[in-house]
């Protein structure tokens, strides 16, 4: 009996905590068209107190990418910044992605058209927290009206910049759909060639990326197996090789835009298939950097539509939102778990409205859950923001860069030479584990990785909270 009082306590708190929703807040008021983006990258970040928000809007005719910003956690918001102007710039698509760095340096990537007359993939940043932005930079080098670079990802890891997307491209014999990449090492002051990391005769759809450390994971689906299915690549040295692919769903449904997060050895992937006669949300995790990963674990279940899944990691804490039909029109829904994954809080309907709400994107900062979506309420699309001030409460981030809630780790120096101490927790004992998931050795807290070789390492305490964090020896 005891044993079940336990299990309804432990419910009822995860019901709880990912049940405090504050009301909806519009964003943008203009009589036009204002839209997050349809891609699986995302459109609000945050760090610290900090929320940035990126979305395409055709105020006075034709498009352009806006930006506001929260000081305080998305109490208040500041005015709006036109960082892409229409006379000048026609964006195509609304595909925009969004990527923060510490010390608050923002990175947004996009489609654009009308400069080069074909589609390619430009970057802007700005190094004081969104207050004034850099210049645009071409990172694509297409100069062929039926080449056509899109759908752009990116993420931040320190100074390290990724960003995929993909690619019509002419290889000499035929044109293909393939997946690309490049990366900035200097916070997007300079940006290496381009990589083409798939090279099919089918077609790849929209890649989602997420970066820890040195650590960086791709997916994306693909047409390849007959059928669309989810696979996913990943790099173990910041971008510089890449793994072969890995099928992740392997079934004869068709699988679309998969969203990707990591928080330490952990990566998370959601997608929508329709493996069950309509589309739902599924949900797929591994815990040792992408070695192997678990069975497909369905999020969403009723019968209509669930689709466009975005998800956030913290710690052992995940959130994931997506646009559902199941009431007559699309709303936005939420699902959270506070245990990596294994266990999930019920759905959670953030909209309810007459008109059509979709398109979202979360984040996460501190103890505070963020969602932006677009939302026809108004008569027009109008960019909407919700929040959930206690929706990350509890976790513990992996390293030294982030955000900390209830127990800080940081270990330095990280990268090290010799050996490296997790300040505070110098009597410790961690088992030290490689890339692959195999372990490396056992060290107390003040001398971790005396005798490792070079390369990338996740740490886990014998006698706190077992979430990993990583550190780096470079020689």
């Amino acid at each position: 009996m005891l044993i079940r009082y336990i299990i309804v306590l432990q419910c009822l708190g995860l019901v709880l905590l990912f049940a405090q929703w504050e009301p909806d807040r519009r964003l943008t008021y203009d009589g036009s068209v204002s839209q997050t983006s349809a891609n699986s990258g995302w459109c609000v970040a945050a760090q610290d107190s900090v929320v940035h928000v990126v979305w395409f809007d055709y105020r006075d005719g034709g498009d352009k990418i806006y930006y506001r910003r929260s000081m305080d956690n998305g109490v208040s918001w500041g005015p709006e910044i036109k960082l892409i102007d229409t006379a000048a710039y026609y964006p195509g698509a609304p595909i925009v992605s969004l990527a923060i760095s510490p010390p608050q340096t923002v990175h947004i990537v996009w489609c654009d058209y009308i400069r080069n007359g074909d589609d390619e993939i430009f970057y802007k940043r700005s190094t004081d927290g969104g207050t004034t932005w850099f210049s645009d930079k071409r990172l694509t080098t297409d100069d062929h009206m039926v080449e056509a670079d899109s759908w752009p990802s990116a993420a931040a890891s320190g100074q390290n910049i990724h960003v995929v997307w993909h690619d019509y491209k002419w290889d000499g014999s035929r044109f293909n759909w393939d997946i690309f990449y490049t990366r900035s090492t200097d916070g997007g002051a300079t940006w290496e060639p381009e990589q083409r990391l798939t090279s099919y005769p089918r077609m790849t759809g929209p890649p989602s990326v997420a970066a820890v450390d040195s650590l960086v994971h791709i997916v994306w689906y693909d047409l390849g197996s007959g059928s669309a299915d989810i696979y996913y690549k990943r790099s173990t040295n910041n971008g510089m090789t890449w793994s072969p692919e890995t099928n992740l769903d392997n079934n004869p449904a068709s699988s679309y835009m998969p969203s990707i997060a990591a928080s330490g050895m952990n990566v998370h992937v959601v997608w929508y298939d329709n493996r069950d006669g309509n589309y739902e949300v599924y949900y797929k995790r591994s815990t040792d950097c992408g070695v192997s990963w678990s069975a497909d674990i369905r999020l969403t279940n009723d019968p209509a539509e669930s689709n466009r899944a975005s998800i956030t990691a913290s710690g052992q804490n995940l959130h994931v939102v997506w646009f559902d039909q199941r009431d007559g029109n699309y709303e936005i829904y939420y699902k959270g778990s506070m245990d990596n994954g294994t266990t999930w809080s019920p759905d959670t309907a953030l909209t309810l409205d007459p008109s059509a709400s979709f398109y979202a994107s979360v984040t996460n900062a501190g103890n505070v859950v963020h969602v932006v979506w677009t939302d026809e309420r108004d008569g027009n699309r109008e960019v909407y923001y919700k929040r959930n001030p206690t929706g990350n409460t509890g976790t513990r981030e992996y390293g030294g860069e982030k955000n900390k809630t209830s127990v800080t780790i940081i270990a330095k120096p990280n990268p090290f030479i010799f050996f490296t101490t997790v300040l505070g927790h110098e009597n410790e004992t961690f088992t030290v584990y490689d890339v692959a998931g195999k372990k490396s050795g056992v060290y107390k807290g003040d001398c971790i990785g005396l005798d490792l070789p070079a390369g990338v390492y996740f740490c886990i305490s014998h006698t706190a909270n077992a979430v990993p964090f990583s550190v780096v020896k470079v020689k």
